[in-house]
């Protein structure tokens, strides 16, 4: 047997081996890939086709604009089918406001517990979806978006433990007050190049609180 025969075989028998593994060891290397390119091993088999979709942690990051990107993480989180640990999206599309929010209410209908979004400045304010304000299974917020946030009038976070904002404008004390008072699980909190607009005072109680953070460009008003 030549050299380049025994080579063929070899790699036809690791393909073999690695798709003996059972789905929960599969879908644990998966997760170690960028998510793109785990959706992409969709392509090599049946056995293959649907593995990516339980994968617990997803990201997204835009390199460049393109009109095919969001369209992609759509359907993407539209074909997952079990709960996300982590949800990250990095984008350049700010203007697409319905498109984030129904990324948004999708993942935490998965029960997300991180979620960090990271996306140009939309074209209005930004009213994120009720139920992102009153999901149980949330630890970790990250928002980087600059914008006006607008609190809904219910808010109960009761698991959120880290909180970043970043270049958010805040613009009404009871609204933002009614927000902190739902967090009551808070332990690490930072503000950076957030612009608080009208606000006389907000109140933190936070009795788990260790760590407050607050960026110096930000604008007082």
């Amino acid at each position: 047997m030549d050299a380049m025969s025994s080579h063929k075989r070899s790699k036809s028998n690791s393909k073999r081996s690695i798709s003996k593994l059972p789905d929960g060891i599969l879908q644990r290397i998966l997760s170690f890939l960028p998510t793109k390119d785990a959706v992409k091993t969709s392509l090599l088999s049946r056995r293959w086709e649907y593995l990516w979709t339980s994968i617990p942690n997803l990201e997204f990051k835009e390199d460049r604009p393109s009109d095919n990107f969001m369209p992609f993480v759509d359907r993407a989180i539209s074909l997952h089918i079990s709960d996300i640990k982590k949800f990250t999206l990095e984008s350049y599309e700010g203007g697409d406001e319905p498109c984030i929010k129904r990324l948004i209410a999708a993942v935490v209908r998965r029960n997300v517990e991180e979620l960090h979004i990271d996306t140009d400045e939309p074209q209005e304010p930004l009213q994120l979806p009720q139920c992102l304000f009153v999901s149980a299974s949330l630890t970790r917020l990250d928002l980087s978006i600059c914008c006006t946030l607008k609190f809904p009038p219910s808010i109960s976070l009761s698991s959120l433990k880290h909180l970043r904002f970043e270049y958010i404008t805040f613009t009404n004390d009871v609204s933002t007050q009614r927000f902190f008072s739902g967090c009551p699980a808070l332990e690490t909190i930072c503000f950076d190049k957030c612009n608080w607009t009208n606000l006389c005072s907000v109140g933190l109680r936070a009795p788990k609180l260790w760590k407050l953070e607050i960026g110096n460009n930000g604008s007082y008003k």
